[in-house]
Formats: C-alpha cells, sequence, structure tokens
C-alpha cells in the first residue's frame, strides 16, 4: 500500500501580507478559475517562498470548498516524494470534484533540469485526471515553473491558467495606484449572455462581416475573457482579424490588439501578447485614448 502524505509542515505565525493581485486583478481572476474548475485542470501559481506564499496558501485554504469552489488537499512533498506517488494515495472519491495543491516542487529542479522523479508526470499526463478530479495547482517558484516549461513540454502544455503572485509593495504617500475591477463572475457571466442574444440578433439583418456584427463579436470576445473562457475569446478574434481590420478604424483596431494580446497572455505566449500590447500602442495613442495607452505600457 502506499503510504499517505503527510500534510505540509505548519508555517509559523504571520501576520497577512497584501499581494499584488489584490489590486491587478489576479484575485477575482483566481476564484473564477477555481469556480469553473468542474474536471481536471492544471494550475501554475509562481509565488516565491516566504511570506507571500504563506499568505496564498492560507487564502487558498479558507477558500476551499465554499462559494463553488472544490475542497482542495493540501500535499507538501516530502524529500525525493515522487509527485504522482502523492496523488495516488490521496484515493480522491469519484464523481466528486475534488483539486490538489502540491507545495515542497523546488526540491525536484536542480541547475535548470527536473529530476526523474518529477519528470514521470510527461509521461503519466494521461492518467492524472483519473488521481485529480478537479484543479490541481503547483506552487512554485519562477526557476521551478521555468524548467518544466524547458524540460516537461507536453505536461506544460495542459496548463489552463497561471499566475504570478508577490508581496504587494507599500505604495508611497500620495502616490494613487489604479485598481483594476474585474467584473464579479455573475456580473460577467450575465453580460456575455446579453452580449450573445444581441450578435445572435443582429446575425439575423446582416451578414456575418457587417460592421455591426463585427463590432458586437468583438464584444463578446472580451466578454469571454471576463469569464476566463480564454480559448473561445482567442477562436473568436482569430475569426475577427481579417474583416476587422478591413474597417481601418484606428479605435477598434487598437481594442483588438489589446484583447488579443490578453488572450495571447492568458495562454501564457508572452511574446506574441508582447507584439499585439506593441501594435496596440500607437493606435490608442492616435486617437488619444490615455486609459488605453496606459494598460498596454503597464
Amino acid at each position: 500500500m502506499l503510504p499517505h502524505p503527510l500534510p505540509a509542515p505548519p508555517e509559523p505565525p504571520h501576520k497577512p501580507v497584501p499581494l499584488d493581485i489584490d489590486t491587478n486583478g489576479g484575485l477575482d481572476a483566481l476564484r473564477v478559475v477555481l469556480q469553473d474548475a468542474l474536471a481536471f485542470s492544471l494550475i501554475l501559481l509562481e509565488v516565491p517562498v516566504g511570506p507571500a506564499r504563506q499568505e496564498i496558501l492560507a487564502r487558498l485554504q479558507a477558500w476551499s470548498g465554499k462559494d463553488g469552489i472544490p475542497p482542495l488537499h493540501f500535499v507538501h512533498l516530502l524529500v525525493a516524494q515522487p509527485p504522482l506517488q502523492a496523488m495516488q494515495a490521496l484515493n480522491l472519491a469519484r464523481p466528486r470534484t475534488e483539486g490538489v495543491v502540491l507545495t515542497g516542487l523546488e526540491q525536484y529542479e536542480v541547475g535548470g533540469q527536473i529530476s526523474p522523479s518529477l519528470g514521470q508526470l510527461n509521461l503519466a499526463r494521461d492518467i492524472l485526471p483519473t488521481l485529480v478530479p478537479g484543479p490541481l495547482l503547483l506552487v512554485a517558484d519562477g526557476a521551478f515553473l521555468e524548467a518544466i516549461a524547458r524540460t516537461l513540454p507536453d505536461f506544460y502544455s495542459w496548463r489552463e491558467f497561471s499566475l504570478a503572485i508577490r508581496a504587494a509593495e507599500i505604495t508611497p504617500p500620495g502616490v494613487q495606484v489604479e485598481q483594476i475591477r474585474l467584473p464579479a463572475p455573475e456580473e460577467a457571466s450575465g453580460e456575455l449572455e446579453r452580449t450573445q442574444q444581441l450578435v445572435d440578433k443582429a446575425l439575423e439583418r446582416y451578414p456575418k462581416h457587417h460592421r455591426e456584427v463585427i463590432l458586437l463579436r468583438l464584444r463578446l470576445a472580451e466578454q469571454l475573457l471576463n469569464v476566463f473562457r480564454s480559448e473561445d475569446a482567442h477562436q473568436l478574434l482569430v475569426q475577427l482579424e481579417a474583416p476587422l481590420l478591413k474597417l481601418q478604424e484606428p479605435a477598434t483596431t487598437a481594442r483588438f490588439r489589446w484583447l488579443s494580446g490578453l488572450a495571447m497572455f492568458r495562454r501564457s505566449e508572452h511574446e506574441v501578447a508582447r507584439q499585439q500590447y506593441e501594435a496596440a500602442l500607437p493606435l490608442y495613442r492616435r486617437v488619444g485614448d490615455v486609459l488605453g495607452e496606459a494598460n498596454c505600457i503597464r
């Protein structure tokens, strides 16, 4: 019989720590992704060891099994304990959706290489949904995640969401920080449904490449991103690119480039995302959209 994995060792008491995701929309994004995780999904959280990691683990523990988020099992891997073995030992019951939060992963990365015991995940990725019937969260530092991206490309490609988390910097007195607000899940879902209805009605009156239909579908792509259906948004934006660019409207093109960049960022294709932001920036400047310009720079 496989040994049951020990729970994560108790962390020393600490005061709540403000995180950068509290003000940049990341916290809401993570909550929505967990609420939508009705089956296996791979989530990567890049968090350095220290107060920020203690804080996000405490928040995940507080969320576990509440407000539509599935129960989460926290496993801190012991020295040389294979992750696959740890997940098998949990013996999670089905059909209930339950997730796993893995920490202690840094031990498997040495000099940018991944040890064979972790490399099993690349070969066994097809059986992971049978072991974890919900979200699998890997909480690790940047060096580890870079190593699996490079050495376990098949496993890494399964990721559905990734997020970098840091302790928030203290803002000097008098400095104003713009907080980015994501719609509440129910608000975003309602707006998505309304926009889809508008698209359907427009298609009853106009051809697919009519300006009104194009603009409504661009708005629909934005609503899809708001509910973190990033792949659906990406596919829609690909369909819209040629007809939208034919409109030759700088403001609309800038918005399209920005949304395309956001979709690519969510897919962790950061270089392509950067190219889209850079393409949107001069267009926002041309039409005098200061907020759009600031978003591109950020």
